[in-house]
């Protein structure tokens, strides 16, 4: 289980101060998938920051199965937008390098490398480098080099926002996929509505700064055959957009 209690983040610049969450509270369920969507800037990167244990809070606790986060986990993934991929090494050489890390011996590290080449069909790219990818095997790579430390958590920042249409729908599946065969806690921050309640059993809606949750809704049919045409998925998608363009006009007033 993932737990955020009463966490404050403050951002301190010279003689100003930023308050991007203020007695923020959270809890995440083992082998759940929690989407958090939001008005741009409200911090939902700086929330994944701390549950990654890269940005401590300013106050409060952060826990992961019982035990306190106050520096990087070794069974917490961490998926970027851009990928985070080392040019100068190949598929296999940016998949093994947390292998390297953890000092598996070379056996142990080329049967996990073999399955997971295999499971997220990238085989025959195993000897490329990134910039002779396309987007979408790009993120593929940057799933195997998490998913072969075997973790528990994973964090995802909008990994699949810059993909086209047809590639970011491949992608969810495979997802999907990979949250049923490895049984994962997952926690995705999204701008997409649709991808929100096509992936996440359970949906955040964040305020903008300092966040709070400004709503909550359950979605136990997300991943399941067909959900997409569905008219529970429509709805879904509404109660999102309401929940979202009530922030905007909360926003907006305030602005004014």
């Amino acid at each position: 289980m993932v737990s955020c209690r009463n966490c404050d983040i403050v951002y301190t610049q010279r003689n100003s101060s930023v308050t991007v969450y203020e007695k923020f509270s959270l809890e995440v369920d083992t082998g759940e998938c929690l989407a958090l969507i939001g008005p741009s800037g409200c911090g939902k990167s700086t929330l994944l920051s701390m549950l990654a244990g890269l940005r401590p809070p300013t106050r409060g606790m952060v826990q992961i199965n019982g035990r306190n986060v106050t520096a990087p986990r070794l069974e917490t993934g961490f998926i970027l937008q851009e990928y985070g991929l080392f040019p100068w090494l190949t598929v296999e050489g940016n998949i093994r390098l947390g292998l390297k890390i953890r000092g598996l011996d070379r056996r142990q590290e080329e049967c996990r490398i073999d399955d997971l080449l295999e499971e997220l069909d990238i085989r025959a790219t195993k000897k490329r480098y990134p910039n002779q990818l396309s987007g979408g095997q790009r993120q593929r790579v940057a799933l195997a080099r998490v998913l072969v430390l075997n973790p528990d958590l994973i964090l995802m920042d909008e990994p699949f926002s810059s993909l086209d249409a047809l590639t970011r729908e491949s992608m969810q599946r495979l997802l999907l996929d990979i949250q049923k065969n490895h049984r994962l806690t997952t926690i995705l921050v999204t701008h997409s509505i649709d991808e929100a309640v096509l992936l996440g059993t359970r949906i955040l809606v964040l305020t903008s700064m300092p966040a709070r949750i400004a709503g909550e809704i359950s979605n136990p049919l997300a991943g399941t055959s067909g959900y997409r045409a569905s008219e529970e998925f429509f709805l879904q998608t509404k109660r999102v957009r309401t929940l979202l363009s009530q922030q905007l006009v909360a926003q907006s007033m305030i602005d004014c």
